[in-house]
């Protein structure tokens, strides 16, 4: 008599925990690969920003292009539930740097679907431009009667210090 009982205490415990723990299994995995989106997606964003700066200034026209490609096949490749619904490259420019932002829209879709927005921004050093303006602030400094004389001083200094270190 005690084994029957027995058996029939594993039949409930099983017909109990067993689609408890399926349950807590596929939450597990849901937000395993929802991390592993977001990752993939905030990677892809940055990405996408570093590439426009090592495009530079002078290719801007192609940013948009090429950054729509490049995170179509970065999230493509990933293996993750997500697709790329729309990137928009935007640029203000600054005296001395541009600062280049990249907005991009994704939809996760494991049992609801979901969409994301990633943000990411970086910087790109106007060199021509920065040296123009020192020059231009360089050249109007000297023109003031207050500034004019230091920097006079600061000339004749620098002057010295070249010297010193061409004889060496």
């Amino acid at each position: 008599m005690q084994e029957r009982s027995y058996v029939g205490r594993m039949v409930v415990e099983t017909a109990i925990l067993f689609p408890l723990l399926f349950l807590l299994w596929m939450c597990m995995l849901y937000h395993l690969f929802r991390l592993g989106s977001q990752t993939v997606g905030e990677t892809v964003s940055g990405r996408c920003v570093m590439i426009c700066q090592e495009l530079g200034i002078d290719q801007r026209s192609q940013w948009q292009k090429t950054v729509e490609k490049v995170a179509r096949e970065y999230i493509e490749k990933s293996g993750m539930p997500i697709a790329l619904k729309q990137v928009s490259v935007d640029v203000e420019e600054g005296v001395l740097f541009d600062r280049i932002t990249i907005e991009m829209i994704l939809e996760y879709s494991v049992w609801k679907t979901e969409e994301w927005t990633f943000t990411k921004s970086g910087y790109e050093m106007q060199n021509i431009s920065l040296r123009n303006l020192m020059d231009f602030l360089w050249e109007t400094g000297e023109e003031l009667p207050v500034i004019g004389p230091m920097i006079q001083e600061y000339k004749a200094q620098l002057e010295q210090i070249k010297g010193k270190l061409g004889e060496t």
